[in-house]
């Protein structure tokens, strides 16, 4: 066993094999009906126009400075920063705020996704429908994202890498999305296991609707009347 105090026991991370996502398995996605379609259109947006300045050239340069909220978080900027994600994403949508976790450190993804049941990717996940998420708030250099920037990051990650599922309830259809990056700096049991591993850091299920709303919430173009008459 590694005893490197530097590093974190793998056993305190959500650690997966890089191949493994039995919940898609279970759920194969048609690439001929409407879902893709509509999963075709989110996932073109959030890879060319996500409002990050550090992935694509693409995106509006008014709303990578209307999101990015860019404060000292020692300053209370984090608190402003959740405040703003919850009045601009869930209040409108009627969403319940605590249900969505925002993290800062690798040792408290497991515990969240432990309490929000986000803890597997199998299909366990959908036994609830309830929309929720748990993210990792990354950060380069001292600049650390803010919470919507953090939201637009992993939902892009997820789409462009392929690391979602659908499943309906009735004929409403939910999204399990999940990102995450090479485990560094961990500390394994034994020896580290073979193959390319992920350290998972997100997961939300959330039902198309809402994704489709926070696209358009993105872009300025949300009109809440519109979404209650969905619901």
């Amino acid at each position: 066993m590694n005893n490197d105090k530097s590093k974190i026991p793998s056993s305190e991370l959500v650690i997966v094999p890089k191949d493994w996502l039995p919940v898609l398995d279970s759920n194969p996605i048609d690439s001929t009906g409407d879902q893709y379609s509509r999963l075709e259109r989110l996932a073109s947006w959030f890879v060319l126009r996500s409002p990050l300045g550090d992935i694509t050239k693409l995106a509006s340069q008014s709303f990578i400075d209307k999101y990015r909220l860019g404060k000292d978080p020692k300053q209370g900027a984090r608190t402003q920063n959740r405040v703003a994600f919850e009045s601009a994403f869930l209040v409108p949508l009627g969403l319940d705020c605590t249900k969505f976790e925002f993290v800062y450190r690798r040792r408290e993804v497991r515990g969240a996704m432990n309490e929000l049941e986000l803890e597997t990717n199998s299909d366990a996940v959908f036994s609830s429908f309830e929309e929720r998420g748990v993210l990792f708030v990354g950060k380069k250099g001292s600049v650390e994202d803010s919470c919507i920037e953090s939201v637009c990051r992993h939902v892009r990650n997820a789409l462009a890498h392929g690391r979602l599922a659908i499943k309906c309830k009735g004929q409403k259809p939910f999204l399990f999305l999940e990102d995450g990056a090479s485990p560094r700096h961990v500390s394994w049991p034994e020896i580290k296991p073979e193959g390319d591993q992920l350290e998972v850091r997100m997961r939300m299920v959330l039902s198309f609707d809402t994704l489709e709303a926070w696209h358009s919430i993105l872009e300025g173009k949300f009109n809440p009347s519109c979404n209650a008459s969905q619901s």
